[in-house]
């Protein structure tokens, strides 16, 4: 059975935490510190020097007390992770991050937000999911296809404008969660404006892991939190408030930076949104913040959980660890012509992009770490008609890392629509990682299940994806492959004209197993009617000959949700 969103027990959300403990000081010391200043060892040692009556014993007798002495002293001879396991404070486990996903910012009215994980979560362990939206309205519901409790956390809102950030987490989380849904209230009839990240974590405590928030409606400085643990995971999430506008995100930055200490887990240029995450090696206060380029006015949120040994790691094999959906050129939604220059914190040994648009293709890519970017002419596809184009690009054996930015983009032309570029930052790749690639083109005219990529992989334990561009209405939903996953964020509302979140077209994949077929076919949404002249492009990826991931389990029906409540807001600004 679905559960509702619930709050769990935690210091109210003015953030007066809890007095740091009086035995601290002496808590801190490592112990063999504390066993020798409460030891007579100094007095023992002096005696001994006294009984010699030879000037050779006195001086091999000094040398023994200086022995011991080194001997007592704080070691870091165990130190794992930039923790030393020796000392009585160092955490049980470091929490360690599994998979990550950004989402595009919607334009148009919603009542319910669909975000896809790329992996089905592992048993235990902690999600985080931050959503931005239109402060007219709230959030309703946050639930999911295995009945998680999503716990309320850190709220901010920027009355003047018109914003709202809020935070959720999942503790314990049941195997095989994939879909999130986020249902508002009061925002079918107005611009939205929704946005979110979503994390997953392992080695977080399974219950009472709060340990303190904070939140900031105008600054990327959250506040101080103060944790009472160590080894605590802070996560901070910003937005810039101030640049999304009628026609959605419209940041378009040149930069996005961790703090000192943190790691980015995305950066988005175009809408302005940023998370990061750090391991607080010891108890005490933190304040999380990052920079941006330009003058817009972000809001933030903070929470600090504690660690345990718990959940499940990924397992091996080849495996997507962050996604991250970006609207890359938008002539027809916001009269942007130039395709927006991308950052993508990533850690994998390749990254591969699915871009479409209304005709034109990418010609090139590039990027500051100067991978080689491929664009191979079986992964372009142009619909019927011309009104549609569909592309897979790639860089093998990839240099990533959390700073990558300057992914450019060149484009064939300027079109007359939007382009989407949804990049993929992907572990356990083959060397020579590419297997092969098929497009297809064609046109669908009325409502039902339509196939636009099918491919047969010519190696097991690897990876498929898909990428469709339509020519209007929008995709809702994947009937097929089996265990594939349907990667596109979905706003439930027709939108009445193109979407800025993915622009209404399909983003998939499946780990194949075998070297069987794979169609990719789906569902439109939501007026009953075709999707016109489409265009897809599928691509197989080779793994490194590990095992693959468990494929996504067969979603169950769920009982329809109660409204939970909405967390109570900061103060806003006048």
């Amino acid at each position: 059975m679905t559960k509702t969103t619930t709050y769990e027990p935690k210091p109210p959300q003015t953030n007066s935490f809890p007095a740091a403990d009086p035995r601290g000081s002496r808590r801190n010391l490592p112990r063999c510190l504390r066993n020798f200043t409460s030891s007579s060892f100094h007095r023992v040692a002096i005696a001994w020097l006294r009984f010699p009556r030879v000037k050779q014993a006195r001086i091999i007798l000094s040398f023994f007390a200086l022995f011991l002495i080194f001997l007592s002293a704080p070691r870091n001879w165990a130190t794992i992770d930039g923790f030393d396991a020796s000392a009585p404070d160092a955490p049980a486990a470091v929490p360690t991050l599994v998979q990550h996903v950004a989402t595009g910012m919607d334009r148009y009215p919603i009542n319910t937000l669909t975000i896809q994980l790329p992996n089905p979560v592992r048993a235990g362990n902690c999600l985080i999911l931050g959503v931005q939206f239109n402060s007219a309205g709230s959030v309703a519901s946050v639930t999911d296809e295995r009945g998680n409790n999503w716990i309320a956390g850190p709220t901010a809102t920027n009355g003047s404008l018109s914003k709202r950030m809020n935070l959720y987490y999942a503790l314990n989380a049941t195997a095989g969660t994939q879909t999130i849904k986020v249902r508002f209230s009061g925002l079918s009839h107005t611009n939205a404006y929704p946005q979110a990240v979503v994390s997953e974590f392992y080695n977080v405590a399974t219950a009472n892991a709060f340990d303190g928030s904070v939140a900031n409606s105008t600054s990327r400085t959250a506040g101080t939190i103060t944790t009472t643990a160590p080894g605590d995971l802070i996560y901070e999430w910003g937005a810039s408030l101030s640049s999304s506008n009628v026609n959605g995100g419209a940041f378009n930055g040149t930069s996005i930076t961790a703090g000192t200490g943190f790691t980015l887990l995305s950066a988005d240029l175009q809408v302005g949104s940023g998370d990061q995450y750090q391991i607080q090696p010891s108890a005490g206060p933190i304040t999380p913040t990052f920079s941006a380029s330009g003058s817009a006015v972000w809001g933030s949120l903070a929470i600090a959980l504690k660690s345990a040994t718990a959940g499940t790691a990924p397992p091996p094999g080849i495996r997507i660890i962050h996604l991250q959906h970006t609207l890359l050129q938008a002539v027809r939604a916001q009269n942007r012509s130039e395709p927006i220059v991308m950052q993508f914190p990533s850690s994998g040994n390749l990254l591969v992009g699915l871009y479409n648009a209304a005709g034109p293709i990418a010609t090139n890519v590039t990027d500051s770490l100067n991978n080689v970017w491929s664009l191979p002419a079986s992964a372009i596809s142009r619909g019927q008609e011309g009104n549609t184009s569909a592309q897979i690009v790639y860089a093998a054996n990839a240099h990533t890392a959390p700073t990558l930015s300057g992914i450019r983009v060149s484009i064939s032309a300027v079109g007359t629509g939007d382009m989407q570029f949804n990049l993929y930052d992907i572990t356990g790749a083959a060397s020579s990682p590419f297997d092969l690639a098929t497009n297809q083109q064609g046109t669908n005219n009325t409502y039902g299940p339509h196939t636009t990529g099918t491919i047969t992989p010519r190696t097991t334990n690897g990876l498929v994806l898909h990428v469709n561009s339509i020519d209007y209405h929008q995709e809702d939903a994947m009937t097929s492959p089996v265990g594939g996953a349907f990667d596109t964020v979905t706003n439930d509302l027709e939108s009445p004209d193109v979407s800025t979140l993915d622009m209404d077209n399909a983003y998939a994949h499946i780990y194949n197993s075998t070297t069987n077929q794979v169609n990719f076919t789906f569902t439109s949404c939501c007026a009953q009617a075709g999707v016109g002249p489409w265009g897809g492009a599928t691509a197989a990826f080779k793994g490194n000959g590990n095992a693959t991931p468990t494929p996504t389990p067969t979603a169950t029906a769920t009982a329809t949700p109660a409204p939970s409540p909405t967390p109570t807001p900061t103060a806003t600004p006048a």
